[in-house]
């Protein structure tokens, strides 16, 4: 119980206790008293006087009074009871919905906490996929044959438009001046200046400016059939090739 609660059970306990006391004396008071009209209840302190005076006020039917008093005391002591266990309900109430409200809020903070992973991890694969995407440009742009020679624009062959052939002999006129034996030691072989790794992921062994110019021919038309002439972006552009 609380203190507010054991005061009041005190208060009402103490009532009782005085109603109990006050008629217990008119009671014993009045036996002693006999008929006698003219009644002498005690000589002695200041204390028996005031329960004398009580007495008197019992016996000439002023009781009643009293016991009202005691019962309006007891129903403000009720109403105050009352009043404080309406008091601890609202308390309740009011605690009921904080831990409500601080349910929702840790769920909120659990899903924001969640979207931040999701977020944090598509950044992460995202950041993955760059550099995969990066890698494999590099890897794209090594597999690139290699620079053209020095040559002048006007003797290339193989205008836009032109056959297979045509298109072939400008890309080696532009690469290599059709050197197919062509060997700088700048990692690139041959009429047009394969890359190693582009040579050997066709199929084919050994350098390619060793190769007899009917392979080389193939290997590049092969290249253009599977890439087109990216593979030789500076030449192809010089020639209007797509």
């Amino acid at each position: 119980m609380t203190a507010d609660q054991n005061e009041l059970a005190q208060t009402q306990a103490d009532l009782v206790q005085a109603r109990t006391v006050l008629r217990n004396v008119a009671l014993q008071a009045y036996e002693r008293a006999g008929d006698s009209a003219d009644l002498v209840l005690f000589s002695g302190s200041a204390s028996d006087a005031a329960v004398s005076r009580t007495y008197e006020s019992v016996v000439t039917g002023s009781e009643s009074d009293a016991i009202d008093r005691f019962a309006r005391q007891e129903a403000d002591v009720v109403q105050q009871e009352s009043v404080v266990n309406a008091q601890r309900a609202a308390a309740a109430a009011n605690y009921g919905t904080l831990s409500h409200e601080y349910s929702d809020l840790q769920a909120e903070a659990s899903n924001e906490q969640a979207m931040l992973n999701q977020v944090q991890q598509q950044q992460a694969q995202l950041a993955a996929l760059e550099a995969q995407q990066a890698v494999a440009g590099a890897a794209a742009r090594a597999s690139r044959q290699g620079p053209p020679s020095t040559v002048d624009v006007g003797l290339l062959t193989g205008p836009s438009g032109g056959s297979m052939a045509q298109n072939l002999a400008g890309i080696r006129q532009c690469e290599s001046g059709d050197n197919y034996q062509d060997n700088t030691g700048n990692g690139y072989y041959g009429a047009y200046q394969f890359a190693l790794s582009t040579w050997q992921g066709l199929g084919f062994s050994g350098l390619p400016s060793d190769a007899p110019p009917p392979l080389q021919d193939q290997a590049a038309t092969q290249l253009v059939e599977q890439d087109g002439w990216s593979q030789w972006p500076v030449c192809a552009a010089m020639l209007g090739l797509d």
